[in-house]
């Protein structure tokens, strides 16, 4: 009786190892995520690990098998050179192999948006996936062109420059203009800050156009003269951590004669009478 209670006693304890044992030895893959936000078009090396057991390998002999990507966004790229792991022939059982997978995030990926990326590995008809996430670094970069660069017009009128702002970063980004100082006489206003949003996010409101505003001077007689205004259009991702800085100039040009104005004429006439009266006396 004890011997057969014995028995069953070791079979259930044979029954219960089992499966451990075939979950020690069953296929798999391993991956872990990279930390925080990653570059973009920077190349980027996850490590893979892959499980095999011998009894996947015919007589314990070396074979070849492939981790491939699955459901990864359009703005991923895999280096195909990179894919490929070898195991056996067997001596420890399981065989373990590190495929060390290249990718790399183009200027596509929207700022901080997680994506889940599946990792399968295949050998010998046999299959097992996991999934890591990868999430884009935010990047700033604006692109600003001028209608025109240069401008002139008669004293005391105003001369606007548009500007053309487009955002081609992954990120809402925040455009404030700056400008020189305008020399003696001129007055030159920079336009207010705009906010564009970003194509990759599937912003709409992604270029804008404002206006640089400059006043020519006013000076009695014929006035003739340059300003040259230096600009600095400045980039921030309202996401942190990026900017960007674009800089050109900008001329002004003044031509033409300036008459006095009406207040300025009635200041100069009583002059003038005492100018004549004096010229009566004199003779």
């Amino acid at each position: 009786m004890r011997a057969a209670r014995a028995l069953l006693l070791a079979g259930l304890l044979l029954a219960m190892a089992a499966p451990s044992a075939v979950a020690q030895e069953r296929f798999s893959v391993e991956a872990q995520s990279p930390e925080g936000a990653q570059p973009v078009l920077v190349n980027l090396t996850v490590p893979v690990k892959v499980t095999a057991p011998c009894s996947l390998l015919p007589n314990g002999t070396a074979q070849e098998g492939d981790v491939h990507v699955e459901g990864a966004p359009a703005w991923l790229v895999v280096d195909a050179n990179d894919t490929a792991f070898r195991v056996g022939p067997c001596g420890a059982d399981p065989q373990v192999a590190s495929v060390n997978l290249t990718l790399r995030l183009t200027d596509r990926a929207p700022a901080l948006a997680a994506a889940q990326v599946g990792l399968v590995a295949t050998l010998r008809g046999q299959s097992a996936s996991t999934s890591i996430t990868l999430v884009a670094q935010p990047f700033v970069l604006v692109d600003a062109s001028a209608d025109r660069s240069v401008a002139e017009g008669p004293p005391q009128s105003i001369l606007a420059f548009p500007l053309r702002v487009s955002n081609l970063g992954n990120a809402l980004t925040r455009v404030t203009i700056e400008v020189g100082a305008a020399p003696e006489g001129w007055v030159v206003l920079a336009p207010p800050p705009l906010t564009l949003q970003s194509a990759q996010a599937g912003g709409l409101v992604t270029q804008g156009t404002v206006n640089v505003v400059v006043q020519t001077p006013h000076r009695f007689g014929f006035v003739r003269g340059d300003a040259v205004i230096p600009v600095w259009i400045n980039a921030t991702s309202a996401a942190g951590g990026a900017s960007n800085e674009t800089t050109f100039t900008l001329t002004a040009r003044v031509r033409g004669f300036d008459a006095p104005s009406p207040g300025g004429a009635l200041a100069l006439a009583p002059l003038l009478v005492a100018a004549v009266l004096l010229a009566r006396r004199a003779r």
